[in-house]
């Protein structure tokens, strides 16, 4: 760590000052002038006394890798307060304050450590949660991913939630790190997580996945529950009883639980065929239309009345024609049961 951090504080040091020996404006070079001077401090540093440089830079290291997290102002001042005392000026002109330096460090990093340690804990139990009502969500996740294939009922629903809901039960729900805070004394993170102090669960993002897969199946539902569906499915049959049961109660729990790859195969089967006008219908219909070959607002009431006596007579024939049976008047052919 030692190597690492010095070798990468050498190299941005000696870029930038290089750039400013072949010409180049200073203040293009380093965010302030105080970042040119810790450059030439730290490279004399190198120089006269090796072994403090190294140590400072692993400290300024460690303390780049530990953002103090927006929610934690305490840290965030210690944060701050500690880069700012780390300064390879204050070691190169006072050598002696080396000791207080890393005093200074210590003081942040068990602080850090102690707020990194429960965050890890939270953030993993809030994980777990998150991923118990993912979960949970599964079935209803299948149930509308199954009636996104019946194209009879319209376009896919959902498609962006179901995409995202597949992403984030691809996420862990959980990190099994052991001694962690003896961990953190050599990195500023978890090596099984690598958590930061600035991530969070992604607590809005999974209650907005799970909302659009309930409004996406609940849509999807509707369409199952219109007229012409239902009198597709009314051709009979426990299991499809069931089924229009679960799709006219608008059970979102009871649909997922019913709907299977078998069930969805004979639906996409029953909504290709299609639903024809019967003869009767196509009577009543010719009727009308000799009688109001155009409709004004005015003769609205005067067709529907008319409508209403064509209907009347039909049932009335289908009373005469088979008194034991209840009068219906069929308008369109339902397919035969297979």
């Amino acid at each position: 760590m030692l190597s690492l951090a010095s070798d990468t504080l050498g190299a941005q040091a000696l870029e930038r000052l290089h750039k400013i020996s072949a010409d180049a404006p200073p203040d293009t070079v380093a965010p302030s002038p105080g970042t040119l001077a810790e450059d030439v401090a730290f490279l004399r540093s190198l120089t006269e006394q090796p072994e403090a440089a190294l140590e400072l830079a692993a400290m300024r290291a460690y303390l780049d890798g530990a953002p103090p997290g927006r929610d934690n102002a305490d840290l965030a001042a210690d944060h701050a307060f500690t880069r700012e005392q780390l300064s390879f000026l204050t070691l190169l002109e006072q050598p002696h304050q080396l000791d207080s330096l890393r005093a200074t460090f210590e003081m942040f990093r068990a602080g850090y450590i102690d707020a990194y340690v429960k965050y890890h804990h939270a953030f993993w139990k809030d994980a777990a949660r998150l991923r118990a009502a993912l979960d949970g969500a599964l079935s209803a996740a299948q149930a509308l991913a199954r009636l996104n294939t019946l194209r009879a009922l319209g376009p896919p629903l959902g498609e962006a939630a179901l995409a995202a809901y597949e992403r984030l039960t691809q996420q862990r729900s959980a990190c099994s790190a052991r001694g962690l805070a003896a961990a953190l004394r050599e990195r500023p993170a978890c090596t099984e997580c690598n958590l930061t102090l600035e991530d969070s669960p992604p607590s809005e993002e999974t209650d907005q996945v799970l909302r659009g897969l309930q409004t996406a199946l609940h849509r999807q539902q509707a369409r199952l529950a219109s007229e012409a569906v239902r009198r597709i499915l009314a051709r009979g049959g426990e299991r499809l009883e069931q089924f229009l049961q679960v799709v006219q109660a608008s059970d979102l729990a009871g649909l997922s639980q019913v709907l299977d790859d078998d069930l969805v195969s004979f639906l996409r089967e029953l909504l290709s065929e299609p639903v024809a006008p019967t003869p009767e219908a196509l009577g009543v219909f010719d009727a009308l239309v000799r009688a109001y070959p155009v409709v004004s607002e005015e003769q609205i009431d005067a067709l529907l009345d008319m409508l209403r006596q064509l209907l009347l007579e039909q049932l009335a024939a289908r009373r005469t024609a088979e008194p034991a049976e209840e009068p219906a008047f069929r308008l369109a052919s339902l397919p035969p049961p297979s």
